[in-house]
């Protein structure tokens, strides 16, 4: 995430190059990090579709995927709210009891710059998570429609990247992206 910030400086930044490499290094180790934990017999990728009723959600579109899980938008049946359901792609006993664990603190999590956790929902046999639906591009798209960015704007949403992780670092949530 900050990497996408950094590199739309340029030059502007003294040591951008060991900057560069660090975040460069730091991806690598998560990402090897994160296949460890997630590899395995009882991985689960569900595909679903627009219109699919997820509990007492229903699917409209497909929003991303990630090395956890894939995103969906998701709409309320009764109330018309607009959610996100993360749905994981393991569905061990391990990782369904951490998921709960972790939606159930990060759902006492009340900071703006972090997205909150309303529900846990299975979703055939996997685990998913209801998040409120935020509108608008992930920093990728940002950058890619306006190019590259003024540092003080950089600096703006470095600032507001950090508030958000450092309120969930104090609540004992660890962000493993």
């Amino acid at each position: 995430l900050l990497s996408g910030l950094i590199d739309s400086c340029g030059d502007e930044l003294p040591q951008i190059g060991v900057a560069r490499r660090a975040m460069a290094e730091a991806r690598l180790q998560a990402s090897l990090s994160l296949s460890r934990s997630f590899a395995g017999p009882d991985t689960y990728s569900p595909e679903l579709v627009t219109g699919q009723r997820v509990d007492r959600y229903v699917v409209e579109a497909s929003v991303g995927r990630g090395g956890m899980g894939s995103l969906y938008r998701v709409r309320h049946q009764r109330l018309g709210s607009l959610h996100v359901l993360k749905v994981l792609h393991r569905t061990s006993s391990s990782v369904r009891e951490r998921l709960v664990r972790e939606g159930q603190a990060q759902s006492r999590l009340r900071h703006p710059n972090v997205v909150p956790v309303t529900d846990i929902v299975d979703v055939d046999g996997a685990s998913g998570l209801i998040m409120d639906f935020v509108d608008g591009p992930n920093l990728a798209d940002f950058l890619r429609q306006e190019g590259p960015i003024p540092l003080n704007q950089v600096d703006t949403f470095a600032q507001q990247i950090i508030k958000g992780v450092g309120a969930a670092h104090k609540a004992g949530i660890v962000h493993r992206d």
